[in-house]
């Protein structure tokens, strides 16, 4: 998805369409040309799919291991006011502190507050994405400043460069903003979609290329993967990820040593191109996998399609439900789910609630629309009480 920041006849119903959709993280090979350039910029069409009304959809999650049974009847009980849901959330999570982006945990805290700065707009034409708001023909970041002016003429490209930074392109080249000003990115060998700590890979082991072909170093200038393979995505937590011109992957450890070459680039799907909490999406040419490090597969339900992976928990469907499990194949949420998102800094928008990485709901269901997580904040709106902002806090 590309955004030209200086038009200003973006389509909204484009835009609320990716809004409501789930992004796939997917890395764009940057190469020389047509036949060195992968592209894998997808979404799923059915996983967080819009809901009429949100107070039809009959929620039942496994408490077995979380208690959180005061969450669970109020997040059945939809009549809850939104001032009472904020108090509720408030009050159970309360911490003061910094901003975090990072995964969610029991030491984290989180906060609602009333925002102002999109009271003109509502979820239709509101898309918010890697601690960037783009509303109508504005684009905010995600405390309200205004970015419109300084980001005229350049083109959001829905990514980031091997540091992090979100990227956005003029005149073929990629840039960043940072303090705002804007920073041309000198890293940018692949183009990593997802929160920024799916976008940085491990620093021992480089890429290079020798004659059209990708391969990698260790710390020590060692090759440890020869220059062989069309498509090279890098290292992440000692797996190394390669690809040929057939689409067939290609893993490596620390050491060079050959992981599994057996299975292929799914042809849809979430968590593919680098291991995260030691887990990625693979495919056998027939339909989605999630592979450990060590290469073997994860044994998932049979009956169940995996739709992909993050933070280290699997998306799955079955007749239009939706539900999580671990990497040890054991449910975290049992497949109850009408509306389910993959999980972004450790948290998951589901049936209108927000869920951690146990199963807990963190935020109640009651409002009309949630964002997924992104740069440790959502964005929340209702109906009746316009827009709020939930804030991770360490």
């Amino acid at each position: 998805m590309k955004i030209n920041i200086s038009s200003k006849t973006v389509s909204t119903g484009i835009m609320f369409l990716v809004f409501i959709a789930i992004g796939i993280i997917s890395v764009v090979l940057i190469g020389k040309g047509d036949d060195n350039s992968l592209s894998f910029d997808v979404y799923s069409d059915a996983i967080y799919s819009e809901h009429e009304d949100w107070a039809d959809v009959s929620t039942s999650l496994n408490n077995s291991q979380n208690d959180n049974s005061e969450f669970v009847e109020e997040m059945e009980n939809v009549s809850i006011s939104i001032d009472d849901l904020v108090q509720k959330v408030n009050s159970s999570y309360n911490k003061e502190g910094t901003i975090s982006n990072k995964q969610f945990s029991d030491e984290m805290g989180i906060k609602i507050e009333k925002i102002s700065f999109l009271n003109d707009y509502t979820p239709e034409n509101v898309f918010y994405y890697s601690g960037y708001v783009f509303a109508g023909d504005r684009i905010f970041d995600s405390t309200g400043t205004d970015l419109t002016e300084v980001l005229s003429g350049y083109t959001f490209v829905d990514g980031r460069d091997n540091d992090g930074n979100v990227l956005f392109q003029k005149d073929n080249k990629y840039y960043f903003l940072s303090d705002g000003s804007i920073h041309e990115s000198k890293n940018v060998h692949n183009i990593n979609k997802g929160p920024a700590y799916m976008s940085s890979f491990d620093k021992e082991y480089t890429l290079f290329e020798s004659g059209g072909k990708w391969g990698a170093i260790n710390s020590e200038g060692k090759i440890i993967v020869k220059a062989m393979f069309t498509y090279g995505f890098g290292y992440n937590e000692g797996v190394g990820c390669f690809a040929s011109k057939a689409e067939n992957f290609y893993f490596y450890d620390s050491d060079g040593e050959l992981i599994s070459s057996e299975f292929v680039i799914p042809e849809n799907g979430f968590g593919a191109f680098r291991m995260q909490d030691g887990i990625t999406l693979v495919s056998d040419g027939k339909k989605n996998l999630i592979m450990k490090a060590c290469g073997s597969i994860i044994d998932t339900p049979s009956d169940y399609s995996v739709i992909g992976c993050s933070d280290g928990i699997i998306l799955l469907k079955k007749n239009q439900k939706f539900g999580y499990m671990n990497a040890k194949g054991q449910w975290i949420v049992e497949p109850d789910f009408t509306n389910a998102s993959y999980f972004s800094e450790g948290l998951a928008v589901a049936n209108g609630s927000v869920i951690d990485r146990n199963g807990n709901i963190v935020i109640p269901k009651g409002f009309d629309y949630i964002s997924d997580f992104s740069e440790g904040v959502s964005f929340l709106y209702s109906f009746d009480k316009g827009w709020f902002v939930a804030k991770k806090l360490i």
